[in-house]
């Protein structure tokens, strides 16, 4: 009974670290009033956050410099209305404290789960980064400063359905390997020793990439680890 008990734990866990990374999209994404960040299922089914979640947004122009960029907070989201015309926009959000039980995942700290009498298989904080292209951008190549990055090796808005667009991941500035690249249509592409890897775009319309990067944070009381998970969408039109 102890075995079986212990190998259910363990699928509990192998199911819920395979859908954490991957629970909800963060992208940019146009609306009335200019632009918004979005959380949810790209690219039309949002849902509501916490605006304090969103910790810094970064706008640029056609030449990779950046504009000047006006929020504001609603309820339930952030608008923006930038200053010229938008060519890309990055946003940074912390969502918080997240512990996988049993039970399912929960948006609470481990005491406040385990006062709640759910078994804590792991704890964790969450970040989301995103990088959203709107138009050519001369900076589209480039790091622009996200912890977690996916960059473009081609510029994304040429491409057209079933071509291939390789990207690399950073991390800190660094290249990141062995670190799965994965599509919104659920294609996987692991990064080489420089980062490096590959997707072909599925079909056209919004398309979102995302990787995931966990930390350990063996010093730590209250967390596993810190789970950095980033994005990079854009359009593709035929």
């Amino acid at each position: 009974m102890a075995l079986f008990k212990r190998m259910a734990v363990m699928i509990v866990v192998s199911m819920l670290l395979a859908q954490t990374a991957y629970a909800h999209h963060l992208w940019i994404m146009k609306n009335d009033d200019g632009f918004a960040v979005a959380r949810g299922h790209a690219p039309d089914k949002t849902e509501d956050y916490n605006p304090e979640s969103v910790k810094e947004i970064r706008a640029f122009d056609r030449d990779g410099n950046p504009l000047p960029i006006t929020q504001k907070i609603t309820k339930n989201r952030v608008i923006l209305e930038p200053a010229g015309a938008i060519s890309m926009i990055t946003v940074w959000c912390d969502w918080g404290y997240r512990v996988n039980t049993t039970q399912g995942k929960k948006l609470m700290t481990r005491q406040e789960a385990e006062k709640a009498g759910f078994r804590v298989v792991q704890s964790f904080f969450s970040t989301q980064f995103a990088k959203t292209l709107f138009e050519a951008c001369k900076g589209v190549n480039k790091n622009v400063g996200l912890p977690l990055e996916i960059v473009p090796l081609k510029d994304p808005l040429t491409l057209l359905n079933g071509e291939e667009l390789p990207v690399q991941l950073f991390w800190e500035g660094k290249p990141l390997s062995n670190v799965a690249i994965i599509s919104g249509d659920g294609q996987e592409a692991q990064t080489d020793p420089k980062g490096v890897a590959a997707l072909k775009i599925p079909s056209k319309g919004m398309q979102i990439f995302s990787a995931a990067h966990k930390v350990s944070e063996q010093s730590s009381a209250e967390i596993d680890y810190h789970l950095y998970t980033t994005f990079l969408s854009f359009e593709v039109k035929e």
